[in-house]
């Protein structure tokens, strides 16, 4: 049994594989690619410092040869298709809509054109697929102390990476908890078997501990993310905010404010970037606290841009590559939908598990700032949704031809 699942894992991989390669191969390699052949040039997107050592690392493995270093990144954007297979087989949905899901992942035009333009964000994808499906291999296997610190490696890994995740890690620690409360065992039983969970959150919190300590000796400020959120809380909470949420003309909507307002005097001759977020931060509340009806509109108009069917710079986009996108994802959206209900009725389990994934990843860019490639994230989630509804349409319909057989 063990070989045979592992054989599928290889050929979700390649399945996954295949595609990117091809669209590596006739486009030609991003800035975010090329960054260590020439650090002056400008990147595509803002590196988190934890992806900037694992680029170093696959730059450092790759001896330095750039057709390789973008062949390791492929190779772990493809890791969604066996993790995305592995996940669908924890929570016990049918081979029908493992398959469907890979196929999904593995030919979602906006997933395969990662590996040619966001090399970050593709190893995002996969490390967030990574930590559920490692939850979920430790919850099935009943919360034993090796894939506890597993999880909690991963967990640290998608955190240093995108900070919002830290909400979704803490629900599935809750929920881990809560398994052992509602048991029927003794107080003293289930505190001896929540143990390993705790030691996992206590390896967790370790780990970010020391990435908070490595920080401190980088910039003098002992904490382990770097001085974003009250920058994007600034952005993301203003009177402008439904101005600039209309507009389709860049990747970071809100990100033009600054560009075309620029920020408070006072902010500006701030030199420490930390106390500057600070400051940020405090501006934003303030607003939020002054303007409680404008900033609930805000919220929805942070809700529609996450969701969006346009590209965020759908404007200067060419038709095909907003039809690429637009297409495929309202299809796959109203299928996740009517998925949803499905699974809801059948397992309800899986229904917890892929819907809080979705949501408390979801919730903090309501917000913050929420764009399309930060929803992409999750998409894979999405896809098994909408497999879920494709292979209940289709049995009714295969009965039919076979009953005509008959």
């Amino acid at each position: 049994m063990l070989a045979i699942i592992t054989r599928w894992l290889v050929v979700s991989w390649i399945t996954c594989l295949v595609p990117r390669l091809a669209v590596v191969f006739v486009t030609s390699a991003a800035t975010d690619y090329t960054y260590f052949q020439n650090p002056a040039i400008s990147l595509n997107s803002y590196w988190y410092p934890l992806y900037k050592i694992i680029a170093a690392t696959l730059w450092m493995v790759s001896c330095h040869i750039l057709p390789l270093y973008i062949f390791f990144h492929v190779c772990l954007h493809a890791l969604i298709g066996p993790l995305v297979y592995f996940l669908t087989q924890q929570l016990k949905l049918s081979n029908k809509i493992a398959w469907l899901s890979v196929a999904g992942v593995a030919f979602l035009p906006y997933y395969v054109s990662m590996a040619s333009q966001q090399p970050q964000a593709g190893i995002v994808v996969t490390l967030f697929a990574g930590m559920i499906v490692s939850f979920m291999h430790w919850h099935t296997h009943g919360y034993k102390l090796k894939s506890g610190l597993i999880f909690a490696l991963l967990s640290f890994l998608i955190i240093g990476i995108r900070s919002n995740t830290l909400i979704l890690v803490c629900f599935f620690y809750g929920f881990g908890i809560w398994h052992f409360l509602k048991s029927p065992l003794s107080r003293q039983t289930w505190l001896k078997k929540m143990i390993p969970l705790f030691l996992s959150g206590f390896c967790l919190a370790g780990l970010l501990g020391l990435l908070s300590l490595k920080m401190y000796r980088d910039t003098g400020h002992f904490k382990p993310f770097p001085p974003l959120s009250g920058y994007n809380l600034y952005l993301s909470n203003n009177a402008l905010v439904p101005y600039y949420a209309k507009r389709y003309y860049v990747s970071g909507y809100l990100e033009e404010l600054e560009h075309d307002h620029g920020l408070p005097a006072n902010i500006r001759r701030e030199t420490d970037p930390y106390i500057r977020d600070r400051l940020l931060a405090k501006i934003a509340f303030t607003y939020m606290y002054t303007h409680p009806i404008q900033t609930l509109a805000n919220f929805g108009w942070k809700t529609i841009r996450y969701w969006d069917i346009r590209l965020d710079d759908a404007n200067n986009t060419s038709f095909l590559k907003n039809l690429l996108y637009t297409l495929p994802y309202t299809i796959y959206v109203l299928l996740a939908l009517v998925g949803s209900a499905i699974l809801y009725k059948q397992n309800r389990f899986a229904f917890l598990i892929v819907q809080s994934s979705i949501i408390l990843f979801w919730l903090p860019h309501v917000l913050y700032q929420g764009v399309i490639r930060n929803r992409m994230t999750t998409e894979f989630l999405l896809l098994i949704l909408a497999s879920v509804a494709v292979c209940f349409f289709l049995k009714p319909i295969k009965n039919t031809w076979l009953e005509k057989i008959k």
